[in-house]
């Protein structure tokens, strides 16, 4: 994972195991840490549960924040949404200025409505934040849909990670 920044926001279900994605690599880098504290602590990926993980240097941003999705079957774009205003509003608050964020899949489909999911829901938290995002996604149309619709906010789409 290539990103130089304060924070990296991940989400992830609590009915999918095991983890996937961008999450299942950053485990992998971490020795299944991440794998071992959900065996520790099942609620952690229930929806709207935040918890911060130190990358004990192992990758180039410091912090991960982790944000839980609750069940993929129920997970719909309102719920998107307050998932991407808790994990904004979570890296405000360890003083994150350049973070990146997954896009969080809304019934299997990571790509439809995100851009207005992602702008609807940055505003209300991005002028704390004060620096800029990074929005890893998962297509290079994506990538031209979200650089069309969002060029003048402090949001940068990137096809990622590399």
């Amino acid at each position: 994972m290539k990103f130089d920044g304060d924070a990296l926001i991940l989400g992830h279900f609590d009915d999918i195991c095991p983890l996937t994605g961008f999450l299942g690599q950053l485990d992998w880098v971490l020795n299944a840490s991440i794998s071992k504290l959900w065996k520790k602590r099942p609620d952690l990926f229930q929806f709207g549960t935040i918890t911060l993980l130190a990358t004990q240097g192992k990758i180039s941003a410091s912090q991960v924040l982790l944000v839980g999705l609750g069940s993929k079957d129920k997970f719909n774009r309102e719920m998107r949404r307050e998932a991407f205003t808790l994990g904004f509003s979570s890296a405000a608050g360890i003083g994150a200025e350049k973070l990146a964020i997954e896009a969080f899949p809304v019934n299997g489909d990571r790509d439809r409505n995100i851009d207005e999911d992602l702008i609807t829901s940055f505003p209300s938290t991005g002028n704390a934040l004060g620096g800029k995002l990074f929005l890893y996604v998962g297509s290079p149309e994506l990538l031209t849909v979200l650089s069309d619709r969002i060029k003048d906010s402090k949001v940068d789409p990137t096809v990622g990670p590399g």
